[in-house]
């Protein structure tokens, strides 16, 4: 893969599986997303999401990565194993919040920016 189309499959790369939206929908909780899109530039690793159950039960789900683009006036969302979801599965307690890093697999991609080991 070139740099260019791996930074354009960086620019927005996170998605939850239905599964999530699943059992939000049959528990009635209310769970907040933030960020909704995650863009990781040449020379950051790792970025994160924060998710908050504002609900009354517990929510359980699977994260699944998804590199985004656009073609022909369509999103596309494509999966991937470029990036890594930790954790995986997630229990968000009721009235609690649960952070989900997104690591990239071959570590950063060099940028002009990018630190230098000595």
């Amino acid at each position: 893969m070139n740099l260019s189309s791996s930074l354009r499959s960086w620019r927005t790369a996170f998605a939850l599986c239905a599964g999530l939206f699943l059992a939000c929908a049959a528990q009635a909780a209310s769970l907040q997303i933030s960020p909704v899109s995650i863009s990781l530039r040449a020379g950051q690793a790792a970025g994160g999401i924060s998710l908050q159950n504002l609900g009354e039960k517990p929510v359980y789900g699977q994260v699944r990565v998804f590199a985004w683009d656009q073609r022909n006036g369509e999103d596309v969302l494509t999966p991937t194993d470029e990036l890594v979801a930790s954790p995986p599965i997630i229990e968000v307690g009721a009235k609690s919040s649960q952070t989900i890093r997104l690591v990239r697999k071959g570590g950063a991609v060099p940028g002009p920016s990018a630190p230098t080991a000595c």
